[in-house]
């Protein structure tokens, strides 16, 4: 099996379990729990990068999913300790909780909502480099 590029799956991957953790029920029954259970212990099948699903089967053995799967709150924490052990696995950078709900929710949001903000943030630099380049020249022109 060709290895995928971990840059281009990874991150679609997480965005996908937090999907799943975020809709999983506030108090599940037993049935659910086991289909959850059976699903989690399967990933590793499904992770197209031989050295990443290893190492994705090692996190379970180390943090089994069974006590998260109560309610929705602590089986989104465990995908949130999950993902930052395998993230560093690879490289990339662990992210807090609250940063990594913040990036989740991002996403959620209208695109015009998100080009308003970054166009904002834009003319906020443009405005400070304007004045900077006048009181520049005013200075320049009076010495």
């Amino acid at each position: 099996m060709k290895e995928l590029d971990h840059k281009i799956w990874l991150p679609r991957m997480w965005f996908f379990l937090f999907t799943i953790a975020h809709t999983y029920p506030d108090t599940p029954n037993t049935v659910v729990k086991r289909k959850y259970y059976d699903f989690i212990q399967n990933l590793p099948l499904f992770i197209p990068h031989n050295e990443c699903s290893s190492h994705f089967s090692r996190i379970l053995d180390q943090f089994p999913v069974t006590p998260y799967l109560d309610n929705k709150d602590s089986f989104t924490f465990w995908v949130h300790t999950v993902n930052n052990r395998l993230n560093a696995y690879v490289g990339e950078p662990e992210k807090t909780y609250l940063q990594h709900m913040d990036e989740y929710y991002q996403e959620y949001l209208p695109k015009q909502y998100v080009l308003s903000t970054n166009k904002n943030i834009k003319k906020k630099y443009i405005i400070f480099g304007l004045i900077f380049f006048m009181s520049f020249f005013v200075v320049w022109q009076y010495t």
